[in-house]
Formats: C-alpha cells, structure tokens, sequence
C-alpha cells in the first residue's frame, strides 16, 4: 500500500531579527529562500515596540520592495508579572496595534504574562486576566477567551 503525495501547501514566515540586525539583509534572505512572509519582532536592532512611526513607514516600503508581507507583529507584551500595574502594558499593546496597521497585518503575538514571585500557579494569571482591559471593546479583538 502507497501512501498518495500530499497536496497540501504551507505560507512560511520567520523572524528576520534571527537572521541579520540589518533589516533590509533580512528581507533579502528571506526572499532568497522563498519565505514569504516575516514576523516582525525587530529592525535595524531596535525591538518593534520602540519603532518610531518613521521607522516602521520603512518597513512597509522595503517589505514592499521585496515582495515579503508581514505575518504579524512578534511583541513583547505581557512578558511581565501578572500583578504588576497593566497601565504601561495597555499603552504597549496600543502602540503595537498602530504598527500592526501600518504594516498591514492584524496578528499580534503577545505572552501570557508571568505567575506571581516565588510560584508557577498559572491559574492567578488567568483570574487576574477576567478584568476586561478598556482596548477590547474597541473591536481590536475577535475572539472572546473566557478563563
């Protein structure tokens, strides 16, 4: 018994920062390879939460340039204790979703945020999650999680 080839087709993508500081160096070795597509976490050094609006216009005409789409936005967001104040956090999470527009993409990778000190009890994280946080209403999300 033959197993048939799979007709299945995949749309790579990957992080350039990974590959070369230099930003237009990623997108000309990811062309090279046939990856089409980038998760931005990074240019020119700089973590894309501290892209300046000039920077990130950039990257959108060099991702034009050569042909590589953004898949989403590889953000730092929640990489912080769960009991730590959510202001400065919802003021990152703002910004990345006025680079992910401008970019041209609605992903946005973010971290589940880290237990409180001295434990791995992710379920303080969820409960602390259930506050609803004042961007969501907004329409930025699509999906509701509930804990």
């Amino acid at each position: 018994m033959s197993i048939e080839p799979s007709k299945a087709s995949f749309d790579l993508s990957a992080f350039g920062d990974e590959i070369v500081v230099d930003f237009e160096s990623q997108l000309q070795c990811l062309r090279n390879l046939n990856v089409g597509w980038l998760d931005l976490r990074a240019a020119w050094g700089v973590g894309v939460l501290h892209l300046v609006d000039a920077m990130v216009d950039r990257v959108r005409q060099l991702c034009h340039h050569y042909g590589i789409k953004i898949a989403c936005i590889g953000s730092p967001v929640g990489k912080l204790p769960i009991a730590d104040p959510l202001e400065v956090e919802l003021a990152n999470l703002e910004r990345i979703f006025r680079i992910a527009e401008r970019v041209g993409t609605r992903m946005i990778r973010g971290f589940s945020f880290y237990p409180p000190k001295g434990t791995s009890d992710h379920r303080h994280s969820l409960t602390s999650l259930r506050v609803p946080w004042p961007i969501v209403p907004r329409g930025c999300a699509t999906e509701t999680w509930a804990a």
